[in-house]
């Protein structure tokens, strides 16, 4: 029986908490992903707008070293010089991962923020997530988790964001949209942890969560998700998510 940790994560004023921060909910070493883009001139590396942005503003001090990791990880992923070849003229479908890469501490990046999860999302339309586009988004969070296994660090939490929840989103419903891609990002976790329990089993999930906006979207996505597999609520001294039991 192996346990999973999901904890709801917010700043002092219920906002999103700074993603290149540690964690005061787990003890140790965490990952922080970011939702990173296709588009030519930044494929895959840091930079441009939204949370992509914001990772480069923390990041300023190293981020040539950074982007330059993506690129030798993307590479080691698809093969010599598939960077620079898509790079330049971008795929259609687009290549939808996850990358994991080292970052250090600085003025903006504290101690135990000791890696950046590079994903990318993919662009919806109002439709949401159909099947096709769960099973693709289910797969990034899959790319994800795997990447943490192969990592030669042990890793206490992996803190996520909700892929394709901004602009990517293309006006799809939020609610349905919430479910599905907190139903999707559970299953990839669980998945995960079943497959490399001992790997895994101590790795808390840390869900960078805005309670301060009229749809929390956070909230509300895993709340359902999570009612729906059977999961153990907790609140208590701070620390507020939900347990599920493989």
């Amino acid at each position: 029986m192996v346990q999973i940790s999901f904890f709801f994560e917010s700043n002092a004023e219920g906002g999103y908490i700074n993603a290149l921060s540690e964690s005061t909910l787990v003890s140790g070493p965490i990952v922080s992903q970011n939702a990173g883009s296709t588009n030519y001139g930044i494929y895959y590396q840091v930079g441009g707008g939204g949370l992509n942005g914001a990772f480069a503003k923390g990041l300023r001090s190293q981020i040539s070293t950074v982007n330059e990791e993506l690129r030798l990880a993307y590479d080691a992923k698809f093969g010599d010089g598939c960077w620079a070849k898509h790079s330049n003229n971008p795929p259609s479908p687009p290549v939808l991962t996850s990358l994991l890469v080292s970052v250090q501490p600085s003025e903006e990046v504290e101690k135990e923020c000791i890696g950046m999860m590079y994903s990318v999302g993919p662009r919806l339309t109002a439709a949401g997530l159909t099947s096709n586009e769960y099973a693709c988004y289910t797969q990034i969070y899959r790319d994800a988790m795997n990447e943490i296994t192969q990592s030669d660090k042990k890793i206490s939490g992996f803190r996520i964001t909700m892929l394709s929840s901004g602009i990517y989103r293309g006006g799809a419903p939020i609610a349905p949209f919430a479910d599905a891609a907190a139903s999707s990002i559970i299953d990839a976790v669980c998945e995960a942890v079943a497959n490399h329990p001992r790997r895994l089993e101590d790795l808390a999930i840390l869900i960078n969560t805005n309670t301060k906006t009229e749809f929390p979207k956070e909230v509300k996505g895993f709340s359902n998700a999570a009612k729906a597999r059977g999961a153990d609520f907790f609140s208590e001294k701070g620390k507020n998510g939900f347990v599920i039991t493989l």
